[in-house]
């Protein structure tokens, strides 16, 4: 059963069109516009995008402590630290990349899982 306890959250405008492209719970990141973008691979994030905004609307992002959907972008077990992939989904994390939480459930290619997001720095 997915469910989310958001805990702190905050709407950000979007550079990006996030609508169109369905990128629903996917990790994100701070531009030099001080708006939200996609992440890339190993990218350190500022949470999961909770909804698709247009490009300049707010989008409700989640902060650390959270538990979260993520869409996934490769296959990860429960228990397993988690990162993002060049498209903002979550993969299992590898060396030398920002880990930007842990899995609840198991995460399967294009389907959505549960993460508790809680950046903790590289390994």
């Amino acid at each position: 059963m997915a469910y989310d306890i958001l805990g702190f959250c905050k709407s950000i405008k979007s550079t990006n069109d996030l609508f169109t492209v369905r990128q629903q719970y996917y990790f994100v990141k701070i531009d030099s516009n001080g708006q939200i973008v996609v992440c890339a691979a190993g990218n350190y994030s500022v949470g999961v995008v909770q909804d698709t905004p247009k490009a300049g609307d707010p989008g409700l992002v989640c902060g650390p402590g959270a538990l979260t959907k993520v869409m996934c972008g490769g296959s990860f077990s429960p228990g397993q630290y988690v990162m993002s992939n060049s498209t903002g989904q979550a993969v299992a994390a590898s060396s030398s990349s920002h880990i930007l939480g842990i899995a609840l459930t198991a995460g399967v290619l294009n389907y959505i899982a549960e993460i508790i997001f809680q950046p903790i720095g590289t390994i």
